[in-house]
């Protein structure tokens, strides 16, 4: 699945204040790093698209991004029109590589060895699957390293585990976070509703390019809401139903789903539904109607 790589990502230190291990940037998590002053708090996701879009960053380095997946896809690819220098790691052509000035190759999970983390924390090492002579991230990020004349220690993959072993080893007082309240649902006038959505295990990803026996055993994609929901918007289950932001639209067949009254569900990134680039985000209100029939 994607993002299988996000606790990792987590433990990495890659959130903006945060560094290795819930660390923070403060004295005490660079004293037992070692590695000297850390560099002041940085720009998330949104913050760089943003930054990007409005002229006011000069570098991106992306690895591995599909655009669909972003709360605003069109944002996202001002963005990387906008900025002057653009980076791509990419295991295959994308809308980034298309818009980037240097694409550097890098290896697929089945061409190299690593380990994943599990939202459990529990490690889950895996294995070179296929002999190949591509480039894993490590290996490039080292040779960039190198061109600049520094070092960053971890040649091997052995080198990487050492240093990051004795770093999770590290007992200290996590970085606190402010808790965040999530905002109030609204409440959708007569005729609308809110989008509810996840993505199923199979669906319109891009792994899937060239694999059509694969798509293909992909579930239906359909718009499921309760019985009442779609009785009140005149829409017999099996029929045509379609949600509508000012963004676009997504028609579906509809069917009954175990859902709160007021709200329909699509697939997030599903062959005729790709939610953030026609409708919105989760918990966008939408319009529910019954699909006009074309004469």
């Amino acid at each position: 699945p994607r993002r299988a790589g996000d606790r990792a990502a987590v433990e990495a230190g890659l959130l903006p204040g945060l560094a290795p291990f819930g660390r923070g940037i403060d004295e005490a998590g660079a004293a037992s790093l070692g590695w000297g002053d850390l560099p002041e708090r940085g720009l998330d996701a949104s913050q760089m698209i943003e930054a990007a879009a409005s002229g006011s960053l000069g570098a991106l380095v992306v690895g591995g991004v599909d655009v669909r997946d972003f709360p605003d896809p069109a944002l996202l690819r001002r963005a990387l029109d906008e900025v002057p220098f653009l980076v791509s790691l990419e295991v295959r052509s994308s809308e980034v590589s298309e818009r980037a000035d240097v694409v550097l190759p890098v290896a697929p999970a089945v061409e190299k060895n690593g380990t994943y983390i599990n939202w459990e924390g529990r490690l889950r090492p895996f294995g070179q699957a296929r002999s190949a002579t591509s480039l894993t991230d490590r290996d490039v990020l080292v040779r960039l390293t190198e061109e600049f004349d520094d070092d960053l220690g971890v040649t091997a993959l052995s080198d990487l585990y050492a240093e990051v072993n004795a770093l999770m080893d590290w007992d200290g007082e996590p970085q606190e976070f402010a808790a965040v309240a999530p905002a109030a649902a609204p409440a959708p006038e007569p005729g609308r509703v809110l989008v509810a959505s996840h993505k199923p295990m199979i669906d319109a990803g891009r792994l899937q390019d060239g694999a059509p026996w694969l798509a293909g055993s992909a579930r239906r994609p359909v718009l499921l809401a309760s019985a009442a929901t779609l009785a009140r918007a005149g829409i017999v289950p099996g029929a045509d139903a379609t949600l509508e932001t000012e963004r676009g639209s997504v028609t579906l067949p509809a069917a009954i789903g175990d859902l709160p009254d007021g709200v329909a569900w699509v697939p997030e990134c599903s062959v005729g539904s790709v939610l953030h680039e026609r409708l919105g985000g989760v918990g966008t209100v939408a319009t529910l109607r019954a699909t006009q029939e074309v004469a």
